[in-house]
């Protein structure tokens, strides 16, 4: 028995960290105009949003963009289906499947040492590779437990 087509495609899962990358990150920032106008295909606000990103880095088929605006990373980064038209985008462009993943990088204060990058956590150790600044985790608010 066939799938339906209307069925879904699983969500693939990441890959291992420090794949070399399908595109480089410098092809993808040189297109960045081609990316966007491609987006607007799929969703006409996307691309006002997206202005305010930046690739940072490809590894493998996840292509990190940062923003250093935080309200327009809290409209993509909890949306899956926002990171979907970015690579749809992409993959207008390229031709290529390609995975998403988006971070805040605020300005102001001094960038983040080896030392001080928080090792336990991958997205933040990320995040201060790439030159996030301020990068610490947050304690949430919960109750006694």
């Amino acid at each position: 028995a066939a799938t339906p087509a209307s069925a879904p495609a699983p969500p693939e899962p990441p890959e291992p960290p420090g794949q070399p990358p399908v595109i480089p990150a410098s092809r993808i920032s040189e297109r960045w105009e081609d990316v966007l106008r491609a987006m607007y295909r799929h969703n006409q606000t996307a691309p006002e949003v997206m202005r305010y990103f930046r690739v940072v880095k490809v590894d493998g088929r996840t292509v990190t963009l940062a923003t250093d605006q935080e309200v327009y990373f809290q409209r993509i980064n909890p949306y899956p289906e926002k990171k979907q038209v970015i690579a749809k985008a992409l993959h207008d462009v390229f031709q290529e499947k390609l995975l998403i993943t988006v971070l805040y990088l605020p300005q102001g204060g001094d960038a983040p040492t080896a030392e001080s990058a928080p090792s336990d956590d991958p997205l933040l150790s990320t995040a201060s590779e790439l030159g996030a600044k301020n990068v610490r985790k947050v304690k949430k608010n919960t109750p006694s437990e």
